[in-house]
């Protein structure tokens, strides 16, 4: 064993880590090479026996493709990850998953030490040695790239930056087919959901079906890469402040991205996929600068993962010549119904109503209607829950007006505010609504609309927008008079 110790080099088998390998043998250190298997097609055997001729001990090759999909993408999937609205993070996720189980070969051989080729000016370096840091603060991180001794030496690859300056270099894709040179006739794919995550993909043509993650994967990174899908050539803003041009190639992440947009915006609520969409945004920002493992990343993860209950079905989609079209989706979750905004069907609501109610769902906020019987001089509240359809008829007994008695059948949300009717109102009644979107702004003839969801007048109520007290127009009329004073006071 060398004086230094032993260190575990995450091995590309490229040229930076190829050097890299050769000067820690240089410095003293024995140099375990480990090379992680993802999914990437590459000739393991033969970097084996690379990494052995440079000096070597060990060479550990780890295939964590499975856990890559199951523990890293499917989360992405879920939270429809998109980094400044572009990037779908592929090497993001991947640089976690490659030094955990680097972090894992560490403890089992005993090294105190733990390296990589990254740069000093990227994002790699910090994705590296958070994750190290975080799963085994004894470990210590060799950063060649950023030591003096070693960039010194090595100047970097300037001339090879200086040829992709202007444009992408015609080799650099190896993952997809140029779009123009992809089959005239598009692959249609049936992908199945199950709290949104993909459970199967089904080729339509011939019929061909994957059901496990890694073969569902594999299958779309095939079938998208055949027909040039999921390139982007982007300028990013790097975690340590610079922005860089990045080149990705993302196929099967494109096809998943937009089926699961589709598949969630018809199974979740509304107010749930604003939440969602927020975190989303956070959790790209998270793991895109590295802190996949940090306390707020597993919170947003688990919230995310909670949201994604209901999101279940299937989308279809046609792939072809660079680009992903859905062609439709079905779910027994769906929250769609198609009845609900045509204007001429019998059980939808009618245009005044829509007007008044902001549509068949009361969903702009939770709006409290104070009724007050005028005859009897009694008053009741009625809560209009954010998932209850507007009210279709008169008030049923032992129910909301509209809804079944069975407590079961309430809305799913389960949000309503009171379980038992309010008394029925008989006589002439005045509505006060809190909430102006829901103002019919018409006659107030026109009320009864807003409540029944029909043309029809079924309950006696007017609408009265509360008018100012005396008291707030006094006030209101003194200040006027104040500042009428000051100004013929100043002309004086």
């Amino acid at each position: 064993m060398s004086g230094k110790g032993t260190v575990v080099l995450a091995y590309s088998g490229g040229l930076d880590t190829s050097c890299i390998l050769v000067w820690l043998k240089e410095q003293g250190y024995d140099v375990i090479a480990y090379l992680a298997n993802i999914g990437q097609k590459e000739d393991f055997e033969e970097a084996r026996k690379k990494a052995l001729k440079l000096g070597a001990k060990k060479v550990f090759i780890e295939d964590i493709s499975k856990e890559f999909v199951e523990e890293f993408i499917w989360p992405a999937v879920q939270s429809s990850a998109l980094y400044e609205d572009r990037y779908l993070l592929g090497t993001s996720l991947a640089r976690p998953c490659i030094a955990r189980k680097q972090v894992e070969i560490a403890r089992r051989e005993g090294a105190k030490y733990v390296s990589h080729g990254a740069t000093g000016k990227g994002n790699d370096q910090i994705r590296f040695e958070l994750t190290c840091y975080s799963l085994a603060p004894q470990i210590k991180v060799i950063a060649p790239w950023r030591m003096p001794e070693f960039y010194n030496r090595f100047k970097g690859r300037n001339d090879l930056m200086e040829y992709a300056k202007n444009q992408a270099p015609p080799g650099l894709y190896t993952k997809t087919q140029d779009p123009a040179k992809t089959p005239n006739s598009p692959d249609v794919l049936e992908i199945q959901f199950k709290k949104g995550v993909p459970v199967q993909v089904t080729n339509v043509k011939d019929g061909i079906s994957h059901r496990t993650s890694l073969e569902l994967f594999l299958y779309l990174n095939e079938i998208a890469g055949k027909h040039g899908v999921g390139r982007i050539d982007i300028v990013e803003n790097r975690f340590i402040g610079m922005k860089s041009r990045g080149i990705y190639e993302t196929p099967a992440g494109t096809i998943l991205y937009h089926a699961h947009l589709d598949i969630e915006a018809f199974t979740m609520d509304r107010e749930v996929r604003k939440i969602k969409q927020g975190l989303g945004l956070k959790f790209s920002e998270l793991v895109y600068n590295g802190f996949w493992h940090s306390p707020e990343c597993e919170f947003i993860r688990h919230c995310i993962a909670k949201s994604q209950e209901g999101v279940e079905g299937k989308v279809q989609v046609s792939v072809f010549k660079g680009q992903v079209y859905i062609l439709g989706r079905e779910s027994p979750q769906s929250l769609y119904n198609e009845e609900l905004p045509l204007s001429d069907s019998v059980t939808g609501t009618s245009e005044e109503a829509a007007r008044g109610s902001g549509g068949s769902k009361c969903r702009s906020t939770v709006a409290t209607i104070s009724c007050r019987d005028n005859t009897n001089g009694g008053s009741h509240d009625l809560w209009l829950c954010k998932d209850v359809p507007a009210f279709p008829g008169p008030p049923q007994e032992g129910a909301f007006p509209g809804q079944s008695s069975n407590p079961e059948e309430l809305p799913r949300r389960g949000d309503h505010l009171q379980t038992s009717p309010p008394p029925p109102c008989s006589g002439p009644t005045e509505v006060t609504c809190l909430d102006p979107a829901h103002r019919p702004s018409s006659h107030p003839a026109e009320a009864p609309g807003f409540l029944s969801g029909g043309s029809e007048a079924t309950f006696p109520f007017r609408l009265r927008v509360p008018k100012r007290s005396k008291r707030q127009d006094w006030g209101a009329e003194w200040r006027r008079r104040r500042w009428r004073w000051r100004r013929r006071r100043r002309r004086l």
